[in-house]
């Protein structure tokens, strides 16, 4: 889907149209349950944007909630959980947290 245009809202009279292919490294990590993120997930398949859903145990996020001082998530393989909690949502290696966040 990358690389075709979306119309977007309609500013000062004229249709504002953005692609998405400025938008191709995302992933939406959180529990492998619906829970407040999928509305999320919903908007993004609805859109035709491509992301990967990373779905974590309870375990994991435990886990990541240790690594959350370090390095972005989105900057390396390990996963970190920024403010000790899911969502998280990486865009081209910026990351953003909390479901009404995103």
């Amino acid at each position: 889907q990358f690389g075709n245009t979306m119309p977007g809202a309609t500013i000062g009279g004229a249709e504002a149209v953005q692609t998405t292919e400025q938008y191709r490294d995302i992933s939406l990590t959180y529990l492998n349950i619906k829970g407040l993120v999928e509305p999320i997930r919903l908007t993004f398949w609805l859109g035709g944007i491509s992301f990967k859903d990373v779905r974590v145990t309870y375990e994991e996020v435990a886990r990541m909630r240790s690594r959350a001082a370090d390095n972005s998530m989105c900057d390396r393989n390990e996963r970190k959980a920024p403010f000790g909690q899911v969502p998280v949502l990486c865009v081209n290696g910026t990351e953003f947290s909390q479901s009404q966040g995103i």
